[in-house]
């Protein structure tokens, strides 16, 4: 029994370093889209979940399984794969289910033991800082080498081949705008002036970087980011309304200075039709034709997968095949919720909206526990990219399902380590 627990303690360490290099890769794949390293990013999730098991073995760590939301997690990754039976295409389902869904139980289990001590927590943290800086620096060496060639670019997006690192502008700027919250989170943890310079340089350039990007999603999902940290850390200091006002106010100034800094930006602005705004740049167009699909099979969806309405399913344009359908309606629904309607039904969207919902409950919840100031701007930097991101950008655009597991995992990973916290603090 001696010699047992013996060989358990020098494996632990092993298997809680493999778990944690593991859990890197898979969120820097998750957050960044570069897809070099072939099947290595499809492997990388299941080879996460092997060190995920190891590691239950050998500590019978199970705090994960002690709250609402992962429950919401595996009830939704279960229905998702009983979906699969109404698909129109369960191959095609299989193979979706197996890249996005079933990863993001994975994902949230790790982000939770990564999340779980101070130094864990530095550790993703600091992550996130390298994949914001790999985001950002791909879209400037784009953005620096087509002038170069002499290539007129008006949006700064990366497109790196070597790296086959190629983000659609929206999708660009709605990952440098998830990560810079835990990049300003990053900076209460940093201990020297100039690591703090260089991360506020960085946050800025990023903030650049989004209004170069010139997609108006971005814009303002970057607006409610500004005003929702300039909010918290006038807190305390200012009244409500005097709080509102600055906030107004550093909003007003920053307009102010892209309008007359960035020509592209005022001309994108400028051309902004009548048309364009009514329709949301013709994205109702796209959901009324995809919502003509839902009348179709409202209850059981199609069936997971991007591709399940080229594969013998419904052509939503009444076009008989793929090559005559418009290319706006190629790019997906443009909408989260709608998405998982669409392939996952009603039976489907409940299950997932159960999962959103109480892991937001659970998140602002945990922002009204007492905590110390880096605690307390971490969980704040999680409600600010679950509100002005993940449900900002849901609506105009389909988010991957990695980012509120990203979240809900380091929320129940934190919590965890505050309850351990304070019942060292009270002992029996």
């Amino acid at each position: 029994m001696a010699e047992q627990h013996q060989h358990s303690s020098k494996i632990a360490p092993l298997i809680e370093t493999g778990l944690k290099y593991a859990t890197y890769l898979f969120l820097f794949y998750v957050l960044t889209g570069i897809r070099k390293g072939g099947d290595l990013r499809l492997y990388i999730p299941y080879i996460t979940a092997l060190f995920l098991l190891a590691q239950l073995a050998v500590n019978r760590d199970f705090s994960f399984m002690r709250t609402v939301p992962f429950y919401a997690l595996a009830a939704y990754v279960g229905i998702s794969y009983a979906l699969v039976f109404f698909s129109f295409a369960p191959k095609i389902s299989l193979i979706g289910l197996s890249r996005e869904v079933l990863p993001g139980l994975f994902l949230y289990v790790a982000a939770h033991f990564q999340s779980d001590a101070e130094e864990k927590v530095k550790g993703l943290l600091m992550l996130f800082v390298v994949a914001l800086l790999s985001v950002v620096g791909g879209g400037y060496f784009t953005y620096g080498m087509r002038h170069k060639q002499g290539v007129t670019s008006k949006q700064l997006f990366p497109d790196i081949a070597f790296l086959k690192f190629d983000l659609y502008f929206n999708v660009f700027a709605m990952k440098v705008n998830f990560l810079l919250p835990f990049a300003v989170a990053c900076t209460a943890m940093l201990r020297t002036k100039a690591a703090r310079y260089i991360l506020w340089a960085l946050i800025g350039a990023s903030a650049g970087a989004v209004v170069l990007s010139l997609s108006r999603g971005g814009w303002i999902s970057l607006l409610a980011l500004s005003l929702f940290f300039s909010f918290f850390l006038s807190r305390g200091r200012l009244k409500l309304s005097h709080a509102i006002a600055v906030s107004s106010l550093f909003v007003v100034i920053f307009c102010a200075v892209v309008w007359l800094v960035f020509p592209t930006v005022r001309h994108r602005m400028l051309s902004t039709t009548l048309e364009q705004l009514r329709t949301i740049t013709y994205r109702t167009e796209i959901w009324q034709n995809f919502i003509s699909g839902v009348k179709e099979s409202p209850v059981f969806g199609w069936g997971y997968g991007d591709r399940i309405i080229w594969h013998e399913g419904p052509v939503l344009s009444g076009k008989p095949g793929e090559d005559m359908i418009p290319d706006r309606l190629k790019i997906g629904t443009h909408n989260t919720f709608l998405f998982v309607l669409f392939h996952q039904g009603i039976v489907g969207l409940v299950f997932y909206l159960l999962f959103i919902a109480t892991g937001f409950v659970r998140l602002v919840r945990s922002l009204m526990k007492k905590a110390v100031p880096v605690t307390s701007l971490l969980v704040f930097s999680l409600l600010a990219a679950f509100v002005c991101v993940y449900l900002l950008h849901s609506t105009i655009e389909t988010l991957p399902f990695a980012f509120p597991c990203i979240i809900f995992g380091m929320v129940s990973g934190m919590q965890q380590k505050m309850a351990r916290l304070q019942a060292a603090e009270c002992p029996r």
